[in-house]
This record gives C-alpha cells, structure tokens and sequence, in this order.
C-alpha cells in the first residue's frame, strides 16, 4: 500500500510538468530526464553525507523531499539542497560538450537542464534557493531572524514573479504555467515565517 501510494505520488508530481509540455511532445522526455536527474542527485548526495530521508511527498511542482535534519549539519544540508541544481548545471554542460565534441545534439535536454537549475536556485521558498539563502543566514546569525528574513525574501520575489507572469498572460495570452507557479510560490512563502529554523550543527 505504501508503494502504491509512494507511486501515485510521483506521478502527481509529473503530470503538471507532463500536461505543460503536452503541446510540444519532442520536450517531454528531456524534461522528465531533467527532473528525475534534480531529484536523484538530492536523495544520493543525502545518502553519501549520511542524512536520513523521513520520506517523500507530492508537490504541485515536483517532490517534496522530508529530511530528518538532526541527522545533518549545516554544510550537509546545503550540500543536499544544492545537489539537485548542480547535477542540472552539469548535464547542461555535458550536453554543450557532446554538442561541441562530436555534434551529438542534446540542445533540449541542456536548456531545460540549465532552466530547472535556474528556477530551483531562485532565494525563495520552498525552492533550494530559499533553504540555501536560510541556512547561510542562520550560518552568520540568528536562526529565527534567518527565517524571518527568508520568508520577506520569498514573499517580495513570488510576488514579481506572480505580476510577470500576470502581464504577459494579459498582453500574449501565453504563461497559464507561470502564473500557476507563482501562486503555489505564494502560497508557500505566505506560510514560510513559521517554519523551523535551520538546525546549527557543525559542518
């Protein structure tokens, strides 16, 4: 039953990115590479610093990964949540040299590996951009204040991003997605300030 469930959770967490791209089938597959490579490299890099993962759950826009923070410090959790962007970065590199290299075209696979690196290394919760601009914050001072801070962070950019993408489904009628996202950013930057603070384990 657990399986099923684990299961089911992975496939609510495909399908918005699935029905995005729906139009545009050549795109579905490197974008589900690039995904499964973001959310790989979490889970291995969590293992290899000896972190515990609770468990995973379905987000709107991808998992959600439930990790037992006692069991980390805080270079181990940064190390964690910037494994998935990192492995994006370098596939998207890879992809360039392959290109270069011997003219094996992976141009859709790099760019939307070099886009799910850049949109998940944005400072706002609860993307890993957010947990890295926390954890370096409550690395220098107080760790309420980190989140405090963290979440004005998060709420002022999901904002931008909500009047964006607003603007252009209004003048080009194309963006449904974006703004999609930036309303699931909202919601989560709006509950952010209440979150628990970044353990201060050495590391």
């Amino acid at each position: 039953m657990r399986i099923c469930g684990r299961a089911l959770g992975i496939f609510c967490c495909i399908l918005p990115s699935v029905l995005a791209c729906a139009a545009s089938g050549a795109l579905m597959l490197p974008l589900a590479a690039a995904g499964f490579i973001h959310e790989a490299a979490h889970i291995l890099v969590l293992r290899l610093v000896g972190g515990r993962l609770r468990d995973f759950r379905a987000a709107p826009f991808g998992l959600r990964l439930e990790i037992d923070e006692s069991t980390l410090s805080v270079g181990g959790e940064a190390l964690v949540a910037a494994a998935g962007s990192g492995a994006n970065l370098l596939c998207a590199g890879a992809a360039a040299l392959l290109y270069a290299a011997a003219r094996i075209d992976l141009a859709a696979f790099g760019a939307l590996s070099l886009l799910y690196a850049f949109v998940n290394l944005l400072p706002t919760l609860p993307l890993d951009g957010g947990r890295l601009l926390c954890l370096a914050l409550a690395a220098r001072g107080d760790p309420l204040r980190a989140v405090r801070v963290t979440a004005g962070v998060s709420l002022f950019l999901a904002l931008a991003v909500f009047l964006a993408a607003s603007y252009r489904l209004l003048t080009t009628g194309q963006g449904l997605y974006a703004l999609l996202f930036s309303l699931y950013l909202l919601t989560v930057a709006a509950k952010s300030g209440g979150m628990a603070p970044p353990s201060k384990n050495g590391g």
